[in-house]
């Protein structure tokens, strides 16, 4: 799932994160064509390749 974040307390909350992060990102702050979208994962997989065997962890079985 995708979204754009639209919720004012919201967009200030990450907002504050992201040009934390990235200073030079605030030119672009009021800038009407940027969004910012929250991505929600279906499916996710780690794969940890210092063990041997591999240690895999996944959100569900494929």
């Amino acid at each position: 799932m995708v979204r754009v974040v639209l919720n004012a307390e919201e967009l200030a909350a990450i907002k504050k994160i992201h040009f934390q992060k990235i200073p030079t990102a605030k030119e672009y702050g009021n800038d009407p064509d940027s969004v910012f979208l929250e991505f929600v994962p279906t499916w996710w997989q780690y794969t940890d390749y210092n063990t041997k065997p591999e240690t895999r962890i996944s959100s569900q079985a494929r």
